[in-house]
């Protein structure tokens, strides 16, 4: 599943909402040019005319979108700043506010909202309006540095929540708080909780955004479930819980699964660097159960002499493992660390950084900690957090089986309505 992006510009708080640039400049100068005094007419007059002369680009040229948008924040602090009275500019430092959340300091977004709020000229629309950007600022703030205390954040986004029981804005205020929450179990609940008290009552952009992050860190900082299964070729058992005290690959493909192959070199090459220092791969494949599945997978294996070990079948089929952990594209690659916890779902093209780092944590180790590592299996079936978000998820999302890809030409008979699609990219 890919992490999509998505226009961050809030949906209006009024009901005539964030009016469009052109028409929002051209009123705003209408009435800055009937408010101000005479001895800074003029200076004005020529602000408001460089900003309904400024012509938006194509959407397809970011970098000319991005001199445009830099452009109008600056002239629109100008008018804000020479204007005498800041009643009725709210919309108009709207725009330039989310211009700055988008691609500036938030310091700069914080520190002018702050001086909203204290300005006696500015009318309660305005200040209304400031007291959500100054909690939207927070919450970026937070996102880049998870090391803040998160709770001024909360308490800023819960005071506007309150303020303003009605906005619009707060459901998708209340995800960007928890997707930006720094601990995982935090973040999870605070998700899961949205999809369970809202609902349907999230816009469908919200709900995607909220599913595909409560996907990205399922089971992340919990102990892997525990398997064992007889390797394809060689038919040696192995079980998960027997590599404790190794970082582990878990990669999830199939032989007819083109992208997994074309990353096959790759992953040949930090196999051969890493498998001597305490890192093992595991490949589960999602092929057929049938005869020509197994058939073309042992073929691939061999015809592309694939060293490690790979879980297909019996006593337990790798794609229950994929189906309980929600996977439904490939490659997809996990990596645990050596306490068999999940570090990351998303390992894929990010190995090369991913392994030395979990490498050098084994490093880092009191001896002590090693030699007294619990032996017992972690045979942990289904964490409590991952059945809450599974459940919460079922009351908005119908159950339907994961798409296929199209079989390819030589029939393959695998079904279609339980396997994972494999990811282009």
């Amino acid at each position: 599943m890919k992490m999509g992006t998505r226009d961050q510009r809030p949906r209006a708080m009024t009901p005539a909402g964030l009016l469009k640039a052109g028409l929002l400049l051209g009123l705003s100068a209408l009435v800055l040019t009937t408010t101000l005094g005479c001895d800074d007419r003029r200076t004005i007059e020529q602000v408001t005319r460089d900003l309904r002369n400024l012509r938006p680009p194509s959407e397809e040229d970011a970098q000319a979108k991005l001199v445009f948008q830099t452009k109008q924040a600056e002239l629109i602090r100008e008018l804000y700043e020479l204007s005498e009275s800041k009643a009725g500019l709210g919309q108009l430092m709207s725009q330039r506010w989310l211009v700055l959340l988008e691609n500036s300091d938030p310091r700069i977004v914080l520190n002018e909202t702050a001086n909203v709020l204290s300005e006696p000229t500015a009318d309660a629309g305005f200040k209304s309006l400031a007291t959500y950007f100054q909690a939207r600022a927070l919450v970026r703030q937070l996102r880049e540095d998870p090391r803040r205390d998160p709770e001024p954040v909360r308490k800023a986004v819960a005071d506007f929540a309150a303020a303003n029981p009605n906005a619009p804005v707060i459901p998708e205020l209340r995800v960007e708080l928890a997707m930006a929450e720094p601990e995982l179990p935090v973040r999870r609940a605070a998700l899961t909780e949205l999809i369970s008290s809202l609902g349907s009552q999230l816009p469908k952009d919200l709900q995607t955004k909220v599913k595909e992050e409560l996907d990205r860190i399922r089971g992340v900082g919990e102990p892997f479930p525990d398997f064992e299964f007889p390797d394809v070729l060689t038919g040696k058992t192995i079980r998960l819980s027997d590599l404790k005290g190794k970082v582990v690959v878990l990669d999830f493909w199939a032989s007819w699964c083109v992208p997994c192959l074309v990353e096959l070199p790759r992953m040949k090459q930090l196999y051969a660097k890493y498998k001597d220092q305490g890192v093992e791969f595991i490949g589960l494949s999602v092929d057929s159960l049938d005869e020509k599945g197994i058939n073309d997978l042992k073929k691939c294996i061999t015809d592309n002499e694939i060293p490690w070990p790979q879980f297909h079948s019996a006593p337990v089929n790798s794609l229950i493992i994929a189906n309980q952990q929600g996977i439904d594209t490939i490659p997809r690659i996990l990596l645990l660390d050596g306490d068999g916890v999940l570090v990351t779902r998303e390992a894929r093209g990010q190995l090369d950084r991913l392994i030395p780092e979990q490498l050098a944590k084994l490093r880092e180790r009191p001896a002590s900690a090693s030699a007294n590592q619990n032996e017992s299996s972690p045979a942990v079936s289904a964490s409590q957090n991952a059945t809450s978000e599974a459940t919460a998820l079922e009351k908005t999302t119908p159950q339907s089986a994961p798409n296929s890809e199209q079989p390819p030409a030589d029939g393959d008979s695998r079904n279609p309505s339980s396997k994972p699609n494999a990811d282009p990219s």
